[in-house]
């Protein structure tokens, strides 16, 4: 981003210690060098942030609504079904996760925040990684509901699996 587009008082996604994570501009200081005083929104940690290249995205505080396709009709009705859960897709060899799910995703588990269409999305490989992943957000208190992209044919098993934290 360019220094001019960082506005004090939004949050936004901000490189930081090598992860991606949503950051609030709290003060911006142009005495000879200009530089952001901000808030780590997930661990309400202040920080300085020097470059404006480190600023990613401004974060949407409403969630466009999913595209109006087979795998946004899917994805909605998965999700209205499982409200309160975070919602994974398996799509061929990936797990990805949209809207404020994708945000989530990213923070907890240090992944990159994407756009597919307009609309937030966060992936990762479904083999190897997605028991890492799993006891990621468990551990940080989210239910989980992994569920098959299908396409429009008789035979219909959108979910596959609900994992829930020990209490």
């Amino acid at each position: 981003m360019k220094a001019k587009d960082i506005v004090v008082g939004r949050t936004y996604t901000a490189k930081v210690s090598g992860k991606v994570v949503p950051v609030k501009v709290l003060s911006m200081d142009d005495g000879g060098r200009i530089r952001w005083e901000c808030e780590n929104t997930l661990t309400k940690r202040r920080i300085v942030v020097k470059s404006p290249q480190r600023f990613r995205a401004e974060v949407r505080t409403e969630i466009a609504e999913p595209p109006a396709t087979i795998f946004g009709r899917q994805w909605a009705e998965a999700k209205s079904q499982h409200s309160g859960m975070l919602l994974l897709f398996r799509v061929g060899d990936f797990y990805q996760a949209f809207g404020n799910d994708a945000y989530t995703l990213a923070t907890v588990c240090g992944l990159t925040l994407r756009n597919r269409d307009g609309w937030p999305m966060a992936e990762f490989p479904h083999h190897h990684h997605l028991e890492v992943y799993l006891r990621k957000l468990l551990t940080a208190g989210h239910r989980v509901a992994l569920c098959e992209q299908v396409n429009e044919v008789p035979v219909r098993k959108p979910i596959e699996r609900i994992v829930l934290p020990n209490p």
